[in-house]
């Protein structure tokens, strides 16, 4: 994950070279492992509040765009499926791509000796972080389809 996290904020700024971003990744991690379980906690707690604020304002500037001009957005199911783009390669590509964003909930489990409740309620946290990234997930790519429409809209190479 600090790889790629490496190559899409080198893709930002391209001054930095991309093999220093996980080095920053990881040291970050470190540092905030090394000052133990309350500190990294409310890191994740943190990073979390972060996250949901980003999707949130995401999906609120979407729902802006289709209230101010519903000529953009498209609620058609053609963004999730079009013959003429679908293909075999691109079903693989998007798969690989939809799995990294479920990586993570079985971390749960590692603090399970940690936890008040014992194994149940660690696998109970554990279904609750599954249903809840399947539903954010859901949520964000549905509202990014829309908004995003007719891909012939886009220009043509690497330029999106």
């Amino acid at each position: 994950m600090a790889v790629l996290g490496g190559v899409a904020v080198h893709a930002i700024l391209p001054q930095i070279p991309v093999w220093v971003w996980p080095l920053i990744y990881v040291a970050i991690g470190t540092g905030v492992n090394y000052l133990g379980i309350q500190q990294t906690a409310k890191f994740d707690k943190l990073l979390v509040f972060i996250q949901l604020g980003i999707l949130a304002i995401f999906v609120l500037l979407i729902v802006r765009l289709m209230l101010l001009d519903s000529s953009q957005i498209t609620l058609s199911f053609r963004p999730f499926f079009d013959s003429q783009w679908f293909t075999p390669g691109l079903i693989a590509t998007a798969i690989s791509v939809a799995a990294l964003n479920f990586l993570g909930f079985d971390a749960i489990s590692t603090l399970s000796e940690e936890s008040e409740g014992g194994g149940r309620a660690v696998s109970k946290a554990t279904l609750l972080a599954l249903v809840l990234a399947t539903v954010l997930f859901i949520i964000v790519v549905a509202f990014a389809a829309f908004a995003t429409g007719n891909v012939d809209r886009f220009a043509e190479g690497n330029a999106t």
